[in-house]
C-alpha cells in the first residue's frame, strides 16, 4: 500500500513537471475554508508559473523616463507552505521558496530571489456537504538580477532590483462531489505593489532609474478540484482568470 501511495505522488510530479511551461498562475488559493483538525499539520510542496499584467510608473531618478505596460511579466515559483488547525474552523499556513522573475517586454528582466507568504482560512458556514467561507494571502518577494534594453543604438544594460508584495482576499464555496473529491471556487481580489530600480550602465557613466509597480487586474474568480489520492495526500487542480490573463496551477499536500 505504501509503494502504492508512493508510486501515485512520484507519476504526479513527473507529469506536473512536463506541463509545468504551459501552466500560469497568481498563486495556489486551495480550498477558501479551513480543512484541518484542531492541532492537525499540514505540508505541501508546490510549483507554479504566474503570468501578470503589470505597470510600470516613473518614480524618479538620473533623468525622466516614461511609463510602461507589461501583459508578459511571468514568475516561476518553487515553494513549500505549511499549515496548522488553530480551530474546526480556523486554518493558517505560511510558506517560503525561491521565485524567477522574467519580463521580455520593453527592458528585458531577468531576477530571481526569494518569496515568502503567509496567510489564513475560516470557514463560516456548513451545511451538508457544502462549506463557505474566506480566505486571506500575503506574498513578499524580493529580488535581484539583470536587465538590457533590444534595440537599443546605446546598448543599456544594468543590474535590477524587483520587490514588492501581493495581497488576495477571496471567498467561496467548497463542495464535497465523492467522499475523496470537493470542489470549491469564487470571487477573489487581487492587489500587487512595490518598486523595481535600474542601475543602468553606458560607456561612460551609470544611470538610476526607480518605478513603481502596480497590478493591471483587481478582480477574477477561480474553480478547483481537490482529490485525496490517499489517506494524508491530496492533490490540488485550479483554475482563476482575471481581466488579463487566464491561469492554471496545480500542487499537493501531506497532512500529519
Amino acid at each position: 500500500m505504501i509503494r502504492s501511495r508512493t508510486i501515485k505522488v512520484i507519476i504526479f510530479c513527473v507529469l506536473f513537471e512536463m506541463c509545468g511551461s504551459g501552466v500560469y498562475a497568481l498563486n495556489l488559493l486551495g480550498p477558501p475554508t479551513a480543512e484541518l483538525e484542531q492541532g492537525q499539520f499540514e505540508y505541501g510542496l508546490e510549483h507554479s508559473y504566474s503570468r501578470l499584467g503589470m505597470d510600470f510608473d516613473f518614480a524618479g531618478g538620473t533623468a525622466a523616463m516614461p511609463d510602461f505596460g507589461s501583459h508578459a511579466t511571468r514568475m516561476d515559483t518553487v515553494y513549500s507552505r505549511f499549515s496548522y488547525g488553530f480551530t474546526e474552523k480556523v486554518e493558517g499556513f505560511a510558506s517560503a521558496g525561491w521565485a524567477r522573475i522574467i519580463d521580455k517586454e520593453h527592458q528585458r528582466i531577468d531576477v530571481d530571489g526569494r518569496i515568502y507568504g503567509f496567510g489564513a482560512k475560516i470557514t463560516l458556514q456548513e451545511y451538508y456537504l457544502v462549506k463557505w467561507g474566506l480566505l486571506l494571502q500575503a506574498n513578499i518577494v524580493r529580488t535581484d538580477g539583470t536587465w538590457y534594453r533590444p534595440y537599443s543604438p546605446n546598448g543599456w544594460f544594468g543590474d535590477a532590483d524587483m520587490n514588492y508584495y501581493q495581497i488576495i482576499a477571496a471567498g467561496g464555496v467548497n463542495y464535497q462531489v465523492t467522499k475523496k473529491a470537493f470542489m470549491y471556487g469564487g470571487p477573489f481580489c487581487y492587489y500587487l505593489d512595490g518598486q523595481l530600480e535600474y542601475d543602468e550602465i553606458w560607456p561612460l557613466s551609470t544611470w538610476t532609474e526607480k518605478y513603481d509597480i502596480r497590478n493591471k487586474s483587481m478582480f477574477g474568480y477561480y474553480v478547483g478540484l481537490n482529490w485525496v489520492i490517499a489517506n494524508d495526500i491530496a492533490l490540488n487542480f485550479e483554475y482563476q482568470t482575471t481581466s488579463n490573463d487566464n491561469m492554471l496551477v496545480c500542487g499537493f499536500a501531506w497532512k500529519f
